[in-house]
């Protein structure tokens, strides 16, 4: 897996807010930046490799080059069976976003990101305020403990069995968090329950899990479903907002938490 990690470079290519020194020209004279370039090389002396980066996308030119950026971080000494535990880091130098923490899991077969909710494991969250390296470093190395203890969560998962019904009842709770309401979905059950590949056609709990985030994170499917005035409801859409990818990934896992017993 450490070949495959980003320099700070390919990151900056993928999120140019990244790189941002100052704040935009609107922060106060109370906001401090907290670089988030600095943040990486510390995060990466202590382990931590680059798996992705990305940015929000902005509509007013001001807030470009400033704007939400999320880097994700994997570490292979924390690497378990199919899985690398993975903390993003969440940042902005707009004002709009405290530097935060996420603990997460990296699936290799389909480069996966899923988030861990915040029941499972605390977000860490600093204000654009006297921050230091040492504070970053602190809460890394608990955040990577506490990772650690997430393979007794995961292997339950994957000891777990789901009949039919059960499928069914996950994969519906789930469009019901990505649409709200199941009419609102492009997709039913079986179509959001299909696996991509050969590896994840297991009917275990995490298998179901992995397959159904892929599906509603990615979109890109149709069951050529209508809406109540006959219009069609064309294809599921891939989740691009960081904040709505957090929630629902989040919402997720608490899903699949709920299935394990």
């Amino acid at each position: 897996m450490k070949s495959n990690f980003l320099s700070i470079d390919q990151a900056i290519l993928r999120a140019p807010s990244i790189a941002a020194k100052e704040p935009v020209s609107a922060a106060s004279e109370r906001y401090v930046p907290v670089h988030t370039t600095d943040m990486v090389e510390a995060l990466q002396k202590n382990g931590w490799g680059i798996i992705s980066a990305s940015e929000q996308k902005v509509r007013t030119p001001d807030r470009q080059g400033f704007q939400k950026h999320i880097v994700t971080f994997g570490a292979s000494a924390l690497q378990t069976y199919e899985e690398i535990p993975t903390i993003a880091l969440i940042n902005s130098a707009d004002r709009t976003t405290k530097y935060t923490l996420l603990g997460g899991i990296h699936v290799f077969v389909c480069t996966n990101g899923l988030i861990i909710s915040k029941k499972t494991l605390d977000e860490v969250k600093f204000k654009h305020q006297d921050i230091t390296l040492e504070q970053v470093t602190m809460a890394t190395e608990r955040m990577g403990f506490k990772l650690r203890q997430t393979a007794e969560s995961i292997d339950s998962m994957r000891n777990r069995e789901l009949n039919n019904i059960e499928q069914i009842q996950f994969a519906t709770k789930a469009l019901e968090i990505r649409y709200g309401d199941i009419k609102r979905s492009p997709i039913g059950t079986t179509t959001v329950l299909e696996p991509r590949r050969e590896a994840d056609t297991q009917n275990n709990l995490w298998k179901i899990f992995n397959r159904v985030q892929e599906n509603i994170i990615r979109g890109g499917q149709s069951d050529h479903l209508k809406d109540v005035h006959g219009r069609s409801l064309g294809r599921s859409q891939p989740i691009k907002s960081i904040d709505r990818d957090i929630l629902i990934n989040t919402q997720l896992w608490d899903l699949a938490e709920s299935f394990k017993n």
